[in-house]
């Protein structure tokens, strides 16, 4: 009986790697390349109640995600919001 070898290479999209890498690039002609590289620590505003209930009832988020909308709004430089 014949036996046969099926060999099936992983095939990965460059597309990621390609946009991260454009970005990287591009990233010296921008106004935030000191606070992308040289990130401090932002004072997180405080925040009102009311403020904090109109965003969830407008963007249909949860809290925390209300409140990390307004506090990009509210703070300078770049803001990374993980989740």
């Amino acid at each position: 009986m014949p036996r046969y070898v099926l060999a099936v290479p992983d095939m990965h999209s460059l597309s990621t790697l390609h946009r991260e890498f454009g970005a990287l690039v591009a990233l010296q002609h921008f106004d935030l390349f000191d606070d992308v590289l040289r990130p401090k620590p932002a004072r997180v505003p405080l925040l009102e109640a009311s403020r904090v209930k109109d965003a969830q009832r407008n963007h249909q988020v949860n809290e925390p995600q209300a409140k990390a909308i307004i506090a990009s709004t509210q703070t300078d430089g770049f803001l990374l919001v993980q989740g």
